[in-house]
């Protein structure tokens, strides 16, 4: 009897996929963050303009949820504290960001579908409150790497006694 499951068999190692997630996610957020900018885009028909609005930041939420949720149930985690057992703080405050860029996208979302008709205090308002959230990703994403490349380093350097 076969006891594999079909949805195992192509999984990606763990570090491959959030690599994968890193570079994925970064091309995104460059694409997104001139999607409000009141200046871009035509909102001559806006009801099809937000629909497409929504849907990519739809679409990047659900990237960004996966990823999350890579780095918190699989090894990424149990591997830094492992070889870093001193960044459980560190770790921590990290996951509890997750939570808070999520928050804030799905915010975000909610004002986007809210918004009548093609306002440009509103819009601009908004691309601010997106354009803030990037940030925070692209800084949180850079303290992940700096931690687990200083794990990883730590790892080798004790290694490197023997």
């Amino acid at each position: 009897m076969n006891t594999s499951h079909p949805d195992h068999e192509a999984i990606p190692s763990v570090n491959d996929q959030i690599h994968s997630d890193h570079k994925a996610i970064e091309r995104e957020r460059r694409s997104l963050a001139d999607l409000l900018d009141p200046s871009q885009g035509d909102l001559g028909d806006f009801q099809a303009w937000k629909l497409s609005v929504l849907r990519r930041l739809r679409r990047f939420q659900g990237v960004l949820l996966m990823h999350f949720d890579l780095e918190e149930v699989t090894a990424f985690k149990e591997e830094v504290l492992l070889l870093a057992p001193q960044y459980a703080t560190r770790l921590a405050k990290l996951e509890e960001e997750h939570l808070k860029i999520a928050s804030d996208l799905n915010h975000v979302i909610r004002t986007v579908k809210r918004i009548p008709n093609p306002d440009e205090d509103m819009l601009e308002r908004v691309h601010q409150r997106l354009t803030a959230v990037l940030a925070m990703l692209t800084h949180h994403e850079a303290q992940e790497r700096d931690m687990f490349q200083s794990a990883m380093y730590q790892e080798q350097e004790l290694g490197a006694g023997d």
